[in-house]
């Protein structure tokens, strides 16, 4: 293994036009499936988070009757609107941060770490 990374390095030293192309490359490659798989994850994680809430309200909802005015535990209505506005949050908390990372140049993120 430590042939192989000899090997490597010496390779890369020779053709420093390919390392910048080959930095470049994994730099980009990265940085845009960090940006697809953050939304991709707040999606399922929201999505999940909604079943299990819903299931639980369902299931608590008798529990509920005596804290409700002029509502019923299991107004449809009531229900749907709270899970749009939360799986909204959700959504938009998992699109922002990726959309700023998609928006950093690769070359400058590198060169700061």
């Amino acid at each position: 293994m430590v042939r192989s990374l000899r090997h490597a390095v010496r390779s890369l030293l020779r053709t420093p036009g390919y390392t910048v192309a080959f930095v470049l490359t994994l730099g980009l490659g990265i940085g845009l499936n960090t940006a697809i798989f953050s939304v991709v994850n707040g999606v399922l994680l929201a999505g999940a988070a909604l079943l299990v809430g819903g299931l639980a309200a369902a299931a608590l909802s008798r529990f509920l009757v005596g804290l409700l005015y002029e509502v019923e535990a299991t107004d449809p209505w009531t229900c749907l609107g709270v899970g749009v506005i939360l799986a909204s949050v959700a959504l938009l908390a998992a699109y922002v941060p990726a959309k700023r990372a998609t928006r950093i140049d690769p070359t400058e993120a590198l060169r700061s770490e």
